[in-house]
């Protein structure tokens, strides 16, 4: 095994909270060593090469995406081996996110004081507030260069100042879907979204404005316009010369010291070769279920059931967001609905617990709705043939081959469009990630082992918001209507995971506290949506960005004061 001198903090994962951590540490004066199970792709890659939008390519076959194999125990069924997980890999992390930058409401953060906890759930209060993370999501807007119209949510939290950004432009699938949402007394906003509207954001000449070529998800932008870390973090990072950049390199285990600190983290190069990286801080930035696997990886004599897991509660509390979705096709309307972003229109008006006011008592909490969109949330006449008949129901009457689909597939393409639910999902405590007994990747470690039920509050929410969808479509003037509950947890949100190390102020029922430091181990920290309390029913990402921010602040104070001397 090639051990390396220590670092002043080895960052596991550079995504969305990784490339943060890193960044700040490094600005700081830190020494960093990031290591990235994924490629470094760099800015030029996604530059006008013959392949940027090539559906095959992304879309289908997922070259942006982690397509290791996953092991899922769905409500209590057979374990089924296959890539359960939505994960984007690579130095820049969310390279091909949809840049939805929603702010959690002000009741997101205290669902049980608001809520209680709904039989069977293991809800809880986060232990920050809005107005603690309020600064850090203002940065984040600002840094990844937010584009979004202030108060045109009228449910939206207060915030210091506008968006950087004017909001993305409304194409006709979008305006279709606003003008019904709007005809039926909701109130349809633009979605802020990480995309610049104008070009060279933040001094940097690279990020052009959006070309609205419809190529957000699955797929990285050539114009650099959507906000990943690899464009707004990272290149000022690496010109500190601090920062030590590892890519394909998987971290297999943290080790500690007699004291209980984390010590080094072990891994493993691109031809199989074994890494010890000694360092005084560690960050463990990764997907949710890999952080809670490398975390029950990292076994030893003071922590036997993995490391910082005194609590019992990594790999816990699993969360995805769950879903339903439906489209409509319409005869006399060209929508094209493929193009410009899918981070387009939206309403609020059945989130957090308005649903339960206004229209159905079954369930708590509720869901961000988006129109507008593509079928099947990405744009192109692949990834629409290849949805219908798969994941999504064709109209009755139609078959997924011969020559009626072809004609289905040529009319309605550019005549249709799509709603999504983003629903809340309680957290479970029985709901988790564990280490497979049999199952093994291509480095001989256990998969994670997906552990997940329906909470009788999702399965209500669902059908909810699925007869919401429909009523919508219907509303539009669609001749066909067709709407479904995913059955697979997350659904077409399968990328949100979240909650497998919490965050709280008692040690005995959460893994890290509100700065997203160990209970037990004091110089390991764990960026990313892992340490999620509970939901929400918006996108995840900003709200990683702001944590990040904010957990970076607190540990670049903590070295300076000499805490981790």
């Amino acid at each position: 095994m090639q051990k390396h001198p220590e670092t002043d903090c080895c960052v596991i994962g550079l995504g969305a909270s990784g490339g943060i951590i890193a960044a700040e540490l490094a600005k700081a004066g830190l020494s960093v060593v990031a290591l990235e199970a994924g490629p470094h792709y760099r800015r030029e890659f996604f530059e006008h090469h013959d392949q940027a939008h090539d559906e095959l390519t992304y879309a289908r076959l997922g070259k942006l995406r982690w397509n290791e194999p996953e092991v899922l125990v769905y409500n209590g069924g057979s374990p089924k081996t296959f890539p359960v997980i939505a994960r984007n890999i690579g130095v820049g992390g969310p390279l091909h996110w949809s840049c939805f930058s929603y702010r959690f409401h002000e009741s997101d953060f205290k669902v049980k004081t608001l809520n209680g906890v709904p039989p069977g759930s293991s809800v809880a209060d986060w232990p920050l507030g809005y107005n603690d993370l309020e600064p850090y999501y203002d940065r984040a807007e600002y840094e990844f260069g937010v584009a979004g119209q202030a108060k045109a949510n009228p449910f939206e939290p207060p915030r210091r100042r506008p968006y950087p950004l004017p909001p993305v432009a409304t194409l006709a699938a979008g305006e279709l879907f606003r003008e019904t949402a709007a005809s039926l007394g909701y109130h349809p906003f633009p979605i802020p979204a990480a995309i610049t509207t104008q070009p060279g954001y933040g001094g940097k000449s690279f990020r052009r404005a959006c070309n609205y070529c419809g190529k957000c998800t699955f797929y990285g932008c050539e114009q650099h316009a959507k906000g990943s870390t690899l464009v707004v973090t990272l290149p000022d990072a690496l010109a500190t010369k601090r920062l030590d950049i590892r890519a394909q390199c998987l971290a297999t285990e943290i080790t500690i010291d007699r004291a209980g600190k984390a010590r080094s983290v072990i891994y493993t190069d691109p031809e199989g070769e074994a890494h010890e990286q000694a360092a005084r801080l560690v960050a463990v930035c990764n997907n949710a279920a890999y952080v809670a696997r490398l975390l029950l990886l990292s076994k030893s004599k003071r922590f036997p059931s993995g490391l910082a897991n005194s609590s019992g509660l990594v790999g816990k509390n699993l969360m995805f967001h769950a879903s339903a979705f439906g489209y409509g096709t319409f005869d006399h309307r060209e929508l094209n609905a493929a193009l410009g972003p899918q981070a387009a229109v939206a309403f609020d008006d059945v989130n957090e617990d308005r649903p339960r006011e206004r229209y159905d008592q079954s369930f708590i909490r509720g869901a961000g709705i988006s129109g507008g969109i593509p079928l099947p949330f990405t744009g192109g006449p692949l990834a629409f043939a290849t949805a219908l008949g798969s994941f999504m129901p064709l109209p009755e009457g139609i078959r997924s081959w011969g020559g009626g689909f072809k004609d289905f597939l040529a009319r309605y393409y550019r005549r249709h469009f799509a709603i999504f639910a983003l629903c809340e999902d309680l957290p479970v405590e029985s709901n988790g990630i564990e280490l497979d007994p049999t199952v093994r990747d291509r480095w001989g470690l256990p998969v994670p082992r997906v552990i997940y039920s329906d909470h009788p509050n999702t399965v209500a929410m669902q059908g909810f918001m699925r007869g919401l969808i429909e009523g919508l479509l219907r509303r539009a003037g669609a001749r066909h209507v067709v709407a479904v509950i995913p059955t697979i947890p997350g659904g077409a949100a399968a990328g949100h995971v979240m909650g497998t190390t919490r965050m709280g102020t008692d040690p005995r029922r959460s893994v890290v506290n509100e700065y997203c430091q160990s209970h037990d181990v004091p110089n390991l920290f764990i960026g990313g949506s892992s340490v999620f309390v509970t939901s929400a029913g918006l996108n995840p990402t900003l709200t990683i960005f702001a944590l990040a921010y904010r957990t970076a602040e607190y540990m670049v104070k903590q070295w300076r004061q000499g805490a981790f001397s």
